[in-house]
């Protein structure tokens, strides 16, 4: 009995084996069925996965990009996108300065380029000025150029800095100098203003002292004043009374002399003026020299005149020579002359007599000279024809007066003064048109006076041209034919 119901249960457990073994086959094969199923749908999206994963990267890229993924545990924690983005922003952030945690990643480089573009021009533009600085160093080159400017610039500020620190230290010990400097003025200022008090107290005490000193002077100096004023105007009486009686005294003398030279036998007065001063030695016309007897021991000089005359006839009255010769050398005993003209029909001979009536190797001629006078020969009165006159008269060795006497020798006249009217007829005495006239008045007065004057103490008189005849004086050297 044991046995029968063994073998039963041992069919019973081998059915029930075959039943769980049907069933797990086919559980398995739906399993597998449907795992299939699974896994191609699975494939179909691994390889649109795939797909897209190319469009957005290689695979070198895609693991490059994945690496950046963070993971603890094997979970991933931050995402290799949100990696990149956070890259993105924080190179926005260095680049712009952005704090947005909103920044785009698309069109992101654009907006970084763009903004480094424009700090680019800005740069060039207020920093690199007419430099030129290559974009292919890049932003960091950039960064590194102006950070080596900075620095210089920095290097310059300090040093400038230091320099200015140094003038301001100089400055302030000049000021610090100033300062003591000033003191010590104030301190001599206040020595000073204090002696300077003192002076003025001693000046004003003195002063008190010496200003009743000075009235008291000055009162002793009026008193002698008055007496000296009073002895003075008595003494200009006197003298003034004594030049009277010697002004009609030398009136006297030189009236008498006048008659006396009225009753004194009238000689011939110019008798000096017709006198041969010397005469010719030797004559060479051709080269238009002569020689004379007068030399070295007689007087001359060079530069003097004389008139020259026939040997044979006396000299005229009117002065008028066969020519007229120059002294351009002088030796001992003769003298070599420049002939300054003659008369070719009439030429100078050997023995010729020649004269000039300033000139005299024994006697200084006193000569009065009045009138005008056209020395240079051009029609017109010369302004100091009679100083001219005067100068040729002292250079021939006579001398000039304005006083006509019976000492004077020679009286040469111009012509007469001419005395115009004045045509403006509300003059005054003290106008300059009367002061002329009076003074022309009073030159023509004197013009005729010493005519008379002449005539009457028998001095020779002389016009301008027999003066001129008279010493051999030429204003332009001529040939006579």
């Amino acid at each position: 009995m044991p046995s029968a119901r063994a073998s039963s249960d041992n069919k019973n457990s081998t059915l029930y084996a075959l039943i769980l073994f049907v069933i797990l086959f086919l559980a398995s094969t739906v399993f597998t069925i449907i795992l299939y199923m699974n896994n191609s749908d699975l494939q179909t999206a691994a390889d649109e996965a795939i797909s897209q994963r190319e469009t957005l990267a290689s695979t070198s890229e895609y693991n490059a990009i994945k690496a950046l993924a963070i993971t603890t545990g094997g979970r991933v924690r931050t995402s290799a996108m949100s990696r990149v983005t956070q890259q993105f922003r924080d190179i926005a952030r260095a680049v712009d300065g952005t704090e947005s945690e909103d920044f785009p990643v698309t069109g992101a480089a654009t907006t970084i380029i763009n903004s480094i573009d424009n700090t680019w021009e800005e740069a060039q533009d207020s920093v690199l000025g007419s430099e030129s600085l290559s974009r292919d160093i890049g932003l960091n080159g950039l960064a590194q150029w102006l950070i080596e400017q900075t620095s210089s610039w920095q290097s310059r500020c300090i040093a400038a800095e230091t320099t200015m620190i140094d003038q301001a230290d100089m400055f302030q010990k000049q000021a610090d100098d100033n300062v003591a400097a000033m003191d010590e003025i104030r301190q001599q200022l206040a020595t000073a203003t204090r002696l300077g008090q003192q002076q003025v107290q001693a000046y004003e005490a003195l002063h008190a002292d010496e200003t009743q000193r000075y009235e008291e002077i000055i009162t002793s100096l009026n008193n002698q004043l008055d007496y000296a004023q009073n002895q003075e105007r008595a003494s200009r009486e006197q003298v003034q009374e004594m030049q009277q009686t010697v002004a009609d005294f030398e009136a006297e003398v030189q009236r008498l002399n006048e008659r006396l030279q009225m009753f004194q036998p009238d000689p011939e007065t110019e008798a000096a003026a017709l006198e041969p001063d010397g005469h010719i030695v030797s004559v060479v016309l051709r080269d238009g020299f002569a020689y004379i007897n007068l030399g070295r021991n007689d007087h001359i000089y060079r530069g003097l005149t004389f008139t020259v005359y026939d040997s044979y006839q006396p000299i005229p009255r009117s002065g008028q020579g066969k020519g007229n010769i120059e002294v351009i050398e002088i030796m001992d005993q003769i003298s070599k002359c420049r002939i300054v003209d003659y008369d070719r029909t009439n030429p100078i001979l050997d023995g010729d007599t020649i004269a000039n009536v300033v000139w005299n190797a024994d006697k200084e001629y006193l000569f009065s000279v009045i009138g005008d006078f056209d020395f240079d020969g051009d029609g017109n009165i010369d302004p100091d024809g009679r100083d001219q006159i005067v100068r040729l008269i002292e250079a021939w060795g006579g001398r000039a007066t304005d006083r006509l006497t019976v000492d004077t020798d020679f009286l040469v006249v111009g012509r007469p003064p001419i005395v115009a009217e004045p045509t403006d007829l509300s003059y005054n005495d003290n106008s300059p048109a009367a002061q002329a006239y009076q003074l022309a008045t009073a030159r023509a007065e004197a013009y005729e006076n010493a005519l008379q004057r002449a005539n009457m103490l028998g001095v020779p008189t002389f016009n301008q041209s027999r003066f001129f005849n008279f010493i051999g004086y030429r204003h332009q050297p001529r040939l006579r034919y």
